[in-house]
């Protein structure tokens, strides 16, 4: 395996196994495993698993497809994150939920935003993010690249002029603990890590209607390589399961991707958390 590796690569690797020898290690046999995953992967078996979990939470994943290959046909930055089953997702629950609220915690560059003021044209959806000029916004997700974080904030804007049904405010989503307004459906695509999303699905919990849902992006159920408070934790899925144990919620995993590079290795494999909550 080394071998194959670019020069630049390859001195990456030698560099680590200089500073970090234990890191080193972990990773060469996570490389290692994650390519034998790779050649056994068979992925009908996990689209087969996928359309299962959706029929049980009576949600019709082929029916999605085409509403959002009919929606990315139309609008052609959709295409650009197609091989994330949120897209899906989302689109198999505007056809079964009366949805008329929608909070999204994490806005990004609005792709999702518009996507979902689109499959749910009739909502009114209050979407989040941090300030530009807070230090955690500029600092994470490659962001430290000036170009890249004026390129980021400028398609988001002129995605949000798109559509007035979507109301962007800029703050930091632990402020929804002093929030009063209910919603139909909430996706949270924060920061994934100790302590944020764990105060962001308590205050989901919170702020959802009785028979609405509540959708967890990225989550991890096997310890990941690296773990950071922003993007590669088990904080999302332990919170959860946490709130199942004292029957305080029900949730399903579905698949975050099916492409075998993305969901072959259980160690780099992502979830999305479909919630809903057992009480008033």
């Amino acid at each position: 395996m080394f071998f194959m590796l670019s020069l630049f690569r390859k001195i990456f690797f030698l560099r680590q196994a200089i500073i970090n020898p234990t890191y080193f290690v972990k990773k060469i046999k996570f490389e290692i495993n994650n390519l034998i995953a790779k050649k056994k992967y068979k992925k009908e078996l996990f689209i087969e698993k996928q359309n299962y979990l959706y029929e049980q939470n009576n949600l019709n994943r082929n029916s999605a497809i085409k509403i959002f290959f009919d929606l990315s046909n139309k609008y052609e930055f959709l295409k650009s994150t197609s091989s994330s089953e949120h897209q899906i997702l989302l689109s198999a629950i505007s056809e079964k939920q009366n949805i008329k609220s929608i909070l999204e915690i994490g806005t990004y560059d609005a792709t999702n935003s518009f996507l979902i003021s689109k499959l749910f044209p009739n909502s009114n959806i209050d979407t989040i993010d941090l300030p530009d000029d807070d230090e955690i916004f500029k600092n994470s997700y490659g962001r430290e690249n000036i170009k890249k974080l004026n390129k980021l904030i400028d398609t988001r804007n002129n995605i949000l002029k798109k559509n007035t049904s979507i109301n962007f405010s800029q703050r930091n989503s632990v402020s929804l603990t002093a929030e009063k307004k209910k919603y139909d459906l909430i996706w949270i695509d924060g920061a994934h890590g100790y302590p944020v999303v764990t105060i962001d699905i308590i205050n989901s919990l919170k702020l959802i209607n009785s028979h609405g849902v509540i959708l967890c992006d990225d989550v991890w159920i096997d310890k990941p390589l690296v773990q950071d408070e922003m993007y590669n934790s088990l904080a999302s899925y332990e919170t959860l399961q946490q709130l199942k144990t004292n029957n305080l919620i029900n949730f399903s995993l579905f698949y975050k991707r099916l492409d075998m590079k993305n969901n072959s290795y259980k160690y780099k494999r992502k979830y999305i958390a479909f919630v809903k909550k057992n009480y008033e």
